[in-house]
């Protein structure tokens, strides 16, 4: 048996894996582990980038007419390359996509046994202990959370192959295995680079304290050079100027969004929370925030602290942190302490976000809490080989009565987790091929020459992924978009991707704001066909989004969807009708402006305001006369630049004694209804309840250490009335420029 007990781990894993996936096995290809949001986002995209892109390394599927790198995609790189390479061979696979992914996707938790198995083996375990350990280890993984939207994220082995190399490294050091290493490092990078994170968070520690845990076989300078260089510095260089040789975005944010929402919570790691003996605690939080390293793992967490803190008291230095009789297990155990530190969000902690912009690539990764992952397997392998310690040094008659209860009851809270992630993520879908092309709502494709329309506009509109706007989260077009340009070849339009270009963002969602004086996007297309625009008819439309439907000429419609050709002419017709509602709004008789406050800073040394955004500024203080409903606006100087217009503009209303009364805090950017080079006009709605109070008008930002924003033109006028104001030759029109030629 000890000769096989890799193979019967293997074996039991994937039995058990089967009997709770196999409807997903046998339907691998009509059952999607996600059902909605960034899973069938990766779906669409893989999917598109074989069947028609053009390119390996970019792709057309959405953002048009930009296009995108595909390792800004959320796309599976490895394994939509390799199946577009076999396409151009003459081995057609794109309608199977799906159920490739999640047949590889699954087995690569099997996979992931077999090296934790492995590790075991380096560890000394016993075999019999080392099988069960590895199968329940793998069935609590926190990685199969990821299979709701991440797919990259989800591929278990990775980690646990890392570790086994390591491990492999420390006992026979050979440039074999450094080379092999290397490889694996580009691979998993391009498969997503927060396994290139990960794997950094464990070697740089493990090449820290090698040469000083033995200076003798790890200390000589040219060892350490050449292994370091070959397994990780010149592979991951290389993957960094391959992967910015082709990349079209220039000006990604440099900070994500999400960095202290998605940290790990520390009772969600320590304690069953989800679990029938834990449901009593309600911690919450997301998905990105857990990952139960099990009972025992608990117990053994508080062992080594409380044995490590007493060690240190006792002032037995290295031999203080010492938890193994392995030293570069426990090198990898305090690296795993280390990354575990990380998905806490430390060393920073909310309200210092700005210590951020001074961590360089790191801030990028803005799920911290993800880097839980190899403290999980790392803290749960401990744990068993404690128990193996222990078991060989206990004296206890039952020890092997609590023996084999501490493995059935590790094995209950593996299986109970598991079988509820096999319930989850199991969802229906069809439109990803054109083995199931037949769907109703998409039958019309046939009968109209896509050929004819150059994109795909699907309303109401969704732009995801610049991290400086959001715009249309929750459309319920997203899915039937997906539909429509997988079957018809279209690009979107539309973005759901991931650190998109600010300024093609701009560009973009210029469309369905409010028409001003040009559309520079339309500059962009490569010629005048029309867009195929899709409008959901559960979608709720903005005003502006409205209107553009209007220029539609429509083809036909169905239960979901009324579809339209939008020509381009008609898109530029909007500039001209907005501006003849400006000047037929200036025509108007003047409006009584006694309840009106304009304030454009011409007493200004320079004619405008300025703030320093690295701190909390009060640009708008003064007195609205009246009660009732006024439409509050400004102009800001930034509307491209990276995180400005992630400020906040936070609004308090003050009675005439100084009581304040009211107070709100909104991203500035979901303000923005139009936008002219870097500006951007910023209004909303505003209800004064009591008369004579006082309005002050607030900005922060969070995020940005220097620089100015300038404002300029505040204007608070009751809703539904016109103010005009002639300045220098120009009319302005409720804060909007009227274009005089």
């Amino acid at each position: 048996m000890k000769r096989y007990g890799a193979l019967i781990t293997i074996l039991l894993v994937a039995a058990i894996i089967f009997g709770l996936f196999h409807k997903i096995i046998l339907n691998a290809n009509q059952l999607s582990f996600a059902g909605d949001g960034d899973g069938l986002k990766s779906t669409f995209g893989s999917v598109y980038h074989i069947k028609h892109d053009t390119s390996y390394w970019h792709t057309d599927a959405m953002n048009y007419p930009f296009g995108e790198s595909v390792f800004f995609t959320g796309n599976q790189v490895v394994l939509t390359n390799t199946l577009k390479l076999f396409k151009n061979l003459g081995w057609d696979l794109s309608d199977y996509v799906l159920g490739i992914s999640n047949i590889l996707i699954l087995l690569s938790f099997v996979i992931a046994s077999l090296f934790i198995y492995l590790i075991f083996k380096e560890l000394q375990v016993a075999w019999w202990l080392a099988i069960p350990a590895s199968v329940i280890i793998i069935l609590l993984s926190t990685q199969w959370e990821r299979l709701g939207g991440h797919y990259n994220l989800a591929y278990a082995h990775v980690i646990p192959v890392i570790l086994y190399l390591l491990l492999r490294f420390y006992r026979r050091p050979s440039y074999l295995l450094s080379v092999i290493f290397g490889i694996l490092v580009v691979l998993f990078s391009a498969r997503q680079l927060y396994f290139a994170a990960f794997i950094l968070v464990l070697w740089i520690p493990y090449w820290i304290f090698l040469p000083l845990n033995n200076r003798k076989r790890f200390g000589k300078p040219l060892f350490i050079v050449s292994h370091v260089l070959i397994q990780f510095i010149i592979p991951f260089l290389l993957f960094s100027l391959f992967t910015g040789m082709h990349d079209p975005g220039l000006d990604r944010t440099a900070y994500p969004w999400g960095f202290y929402l998605y940290r790990v919570k520390l009772e969600a790691v320590f304690l069953p929370g989800g679990l029938p003996h834990g449901e009593f605690l309600k911690f919450g939080g997301a998905i990105r925030m857990k990952a139960y390293v099990g009972l025992l793992g608990t117990v053994v967490a508080v062992i080594i602290f409380i044995s490590s803190l007493k060690k240190l008291i006792r002032k037995e230095s290295w031999d203080a942190l010492a938890i193994s009789d392995n030293p570069a297990w426990t090198i990898l155990f305090w690296a795993g302490v280390i990354s575990l530190l990380i998905a806490l969000g430390l060393p920073f902690s909310p309200g210092w976000e700005r210590l951020l912009n001074y961590t360089g690539p790191f801030r990028q990764l803005r799920a911290v809490g993800r880097f839980v992952f190899p403290f999980y397997y790392i803290m749960t392998i401990t744990s068993f080989y404690y128990l193996w310690r222990w078991y060989g040094a206990s004296v206890w008659r039952i020890k092997n009565y609590l023996l084999v209860f501490i493995l059935l009851f590790a094995g209950y809270e593996s299986c109970v987790y598991l079988r509820k992630q096999s319930v989850w993520h199991r969802n229906p879908i069809s439109w990803h091929s054109e083995l199931y092309n037949k769907i109703p709502s998409l039958e019309w494709i046939d009968d109209h020459d896509m050929d004819d329309f150059q994109a795909i506009l699907p309303l109401p509109y969704f732009h995801i992924g610049s991290e400086n706007y959001w715009i249309g989260d929750d459309s319920p077009v997203q899915t039937l978009a997906y539909a429509t340009s997988l079957q018809s070849g279209l690009p979107l339009f539309a973005v759901m991707l991931s650190r998109t270009s600010i300024s093609q963002t701009l560009l973009n969602t210029d469309l369905i704001r409010e028409p001003y004086h040009s559309y520079p996007v339309i500059n962009e297309l490569p010629d005048r066909r029309p867009f195929l625009m899709l409008h959901h008819k559960n979608g709720r439309l903005s005003g502006y989004e409205e209107r553009v439907v209007t220029k539609g000429n429509f083809i036909v419609e169905n239960q979901e969807v009324k579809v339209y050709a939008l020509e381009i002419d008609s898109i530029q017709s909007l500039l001209s009708e907005r501006q003849q509602e400006l000047q037929a709004m200036a025509n108007l008789d003047k409006p009584d402006s006694t309840f009106v406050v304009f304030k454009d800073f011409s007493s200004l040394n320079k004619g405008y305001f300025t703030a320093e955004l690295n701190r909390e500024t009060v640009f708008f203080n003064d007195m609205v006369p009246d009660t009732g409903r006024y439409v509050v606006s400004f102009w800001f100087e930034g509307a491209g630049r990276d995180l400005w217009p992630r400020s906040q503009i936070i609004v308090d209303l003050f009675r005439e004694d100084g009581k304040h009364f009211y107070r709100s805090e909104a991203d500035m950017f979901r303000k923005v209804v139009l936008r002219e080079d870097a500006w951007g006009l910023v209004e909303f709605q505003l209800h004064v309840r009591e008369p004579y109070s006082i309005l002050k008008l607030t900005l922060k930002n969070r995020y940005v250490t220097r620089g100015e924003m300038i404002i300029d033109r505040v204007l608070v006028r009751p809703e539904g009335t016109v103010h005009m104001i002639e300045e220098e030759g120009n009319c302005w029109i409720n804060n909007r420029q009227l274009k005089t030629n």
